[in-house]
């Protein structure tokens, strides 16, 4: 499907809206978050998401928000596609979507007709070139009962209890005695940019895996199924993501793509695995299982294979992390009676206790610079964050409030801390400064929100097209991502070389993953080596460029035969060219 320009003077009105529900707080409405259709279970491929707009929504509103999103009020385009989507808004008893004084009043969807048109049933059209072949009006539909019914909703006959389309005016009120349409339904054809956030929600009944942006806006639904998905964390690279899941009857360590496809189950065994912490280059990731009895860290290849244990003690071990260098892991036990914080060596030697207190101190994340960690204690009476320094020391309380608050973790950065908090009533993810300052609900929904991780800003892959030139030689290199983005990025770039001569940034093309850069160098007398650097929102990538000295290619005589005694002419030729001051080239006879 594509999206289509409907007539001009009404698309006209409806974009001068899409600043105004952009800025809309996204927090404040029920929101499924997008979900896809996926083709492997029938579907077009297509994403869609439910918006519920408690103070009431028209239907030219709706359709520009759903411009604003990148989609377009949503096309059902045939009898599965309106299940699917019948299913995803909880049907006339979902009161965050649906209206139901007598009959079901439900989401906007993209069906109008054309002006002038004559009534009832003339002109209809979706707002894409798609024909209208599949219908599924209500009964009598469309009726036109009321003065300018030319816009489309899903409708529960409760008559015939049965579901369908119902045209009413633009607002809606003149058909729902009053009340407002409260909901609207946006499908797009690409997969929506996933947000740097991954957490876990019961927000749609369940136990889900969403993304979101730092500011609580884009929220997108990974996982939909009726068991529960949890514990969701970004590789290194920020490709991936892994978390646990009982979709099989016990929890399992699973791992997906960012965009929620291809599920794969890295572990299988009758016990409890949960709670999965990549290792910083991405190669392993620490776990927790009950497999052996009680508690204890595991650590496996990322792939699930070779699965060790690193713990072994009665106690009860959990919440590993891997500190920022890889050589250790933090994790909580109550192997001395309470919980308490402790670091290990990553092959499980060398224990340490950090914390040595009578509270119980559980939930430790390295800070990104792996100096501090951040942890829950509820030392104060009540569940708290508080940071320490890697070695234990100088443990302050951040939040210091009296709601619950735990499961701290930091931005890529270490400006901001994310943490659980009920301190708005129910479980909700909030941003606070490093300091504890300026804590702020990015997730103010009905449903309870849990254990957010934060993705790692894109790393660039630098990679030069010779390791070594002779100086004077131009050259070139190239940076690359593991993934596009929607628009360009620049790549600063420089060098350690008086030798070397660069851009200083590579410009890698929206939609595209690599960009070229040239490297113009100088002669040198010796060989010579130049660090080259990419560096991206914080990370930094070298590569070593060798310059060598130039070297002879050709000698050559004009003429080649003279009379003895005349004079003939030669030539040198380099590879390369000759440092500052020129190049002393022996030439012999024999």
């Amino acid at each position: 499907m594509i999206l289509k320009s409907i007539d001009r003077t009404l698309r006209s009105a409806l974009l001068l809206l899409v600043a105004f529900f952009a800025s809309l707080p996204a927090a404040s409405h029920a929101d499924t978050g997008w979900v896809q259709w996926p083709v492997s279970q029938g579907g077009n491929g297509h994403w869609y998401r439910v918006i519920g707009v408690p103070s009431g929504i028209t239907w030219s509103e709706a359709n520009a928000a759903a411009q604003g999103a990148g989609g377009y009020l949503a096309t059902l385009t045939g009898q599965a596609e309106f299940d699917f989507l019948v299913n995803l808004t909880g049907g006339p008893t979902n009161p965050a979507y649906w209206h139901k004084p007598n009959n079901g009043y439900g989401p906007w969807i993209g069906l109008f007709q054309s002006p002038g048109s004559n009534e009832p049933a003339d002109g209809w059209r979706w707002v894409t070139p798609e024909t209208l072949t599949f219908t599924r009006w209500s009964v009598n539909a469309p009726d036109n009962a009321n003065p300018n019914e030319d816009f489309g909703i899903l409708f529960w006959a409760q008559s015939g209890a049965s579901f369908g389309w119902q045209d009413i005016n633009n607002d809606g009120r003149l058909s729902i005695a009053g009340q407002p349409v409260i909901s609207y339904i946006v499908e797009r054809e690409t997969a929506p940019e996933i947000g740097s956030i991954v957490f876990h929600s019961h927000r749609d009944g369940d136990s889900e895996i969403y993304t979101m942006n730092p500011d609580g806006s884009g929220l997108v639904r990974l996982t939909s199924n009726s068991a529960s998905d949890s514990a969701a964390a970004w590789s290194p690279d920020g490709m991936k993501i892994a978390f646990n899941s009982n979709r099989e009857g016990n929890n399992e360590i699973y791992v997906m793509n960012a965009d929620g496809s291809n599920q794969t189950r890295l572990t299988n065994n009758p016990a409890n695995d949960e709670l999965p912490c990549w290792s910083p280059d991405g190669t392993k990731i620490a776990f927790v299982s009950s497999r052996d009895g009680n508690n204890e860290i595991y650590v496996m290849n990322a792939d699930g294979s070779n699965q060790t244990r690193l713990t072994n003690n009665p106690g009860y071990d959990y919440w590993p992390d891997w500190s920022p260098d890889g050589t250790k892991i933090a994790f909580q036990s109550n192997r001395t009676g309470n919980d308490e914080v402790y670091v290990m060596n990553a092959d499980g030697s060398n224990v340490v206790n950090l914390t040595n207190f009578a509270a119980n101190d559980t939930q430790p994340r390295w800070s990104p610079d792996g100096s501090k960690l951040v942890f829950t204690s509820n030392r104060a009476g009540n569940n708290e964050i508080y940071i320490m320094n890697a070695n234990g020391s100088s443990q302050i309380n951040l939040t210091n409030n009296t709601g619950f608050d735990q499961a701290a973790n930091w931005s890529p950065d270490g400006t901001k801390i994310l943490f659980d908090s009920d301190r708005s009533g129910n479980e909700d993810i909030f941003m606070m400064n490093a300091d504890g300052s300026n804590p702020v609900n990015l997730t103010s929904f009905g449903g309870n929100d849990y254990l957010a991780s934060w993705r790692r800003a894109p790393s660039p892959i630098l990679t030069l097209n010779a390791p070594s030139v002779a100086g004077g030689v131009q050259t070139s290199g190239t940076v690359t991502f593991a993934q596009t983005a929607p628009t360009q990025r620049l790549v600063l770039m420089s060098d350690n070389s008086d030798y070397v001569l660069m851009s200083t940034y590579c410009i890698v093309p929206a939609n595209q993953t690599t960009g070229t850069f040239k490297i113009w160098t100088y002669g040198v007398a010796t060989s010579t080596v130049a660090t080259i650097t990419a560096e991206f929102s914080g990370v930094t990538r070298t590569a070593n460029l060798t310059l060598t000295p130039a070297t002879l290619d050709l000698l050559w005589i004009s003429p080649t035969a003279v009379v003895g005694g005349n004079p003939s002419m030669g030539n040198v030729r380099l590879v390369g060219k000759a440092p500052v001051g020129g190049a002393l080239v022996a030439l012999a006879t024999s």
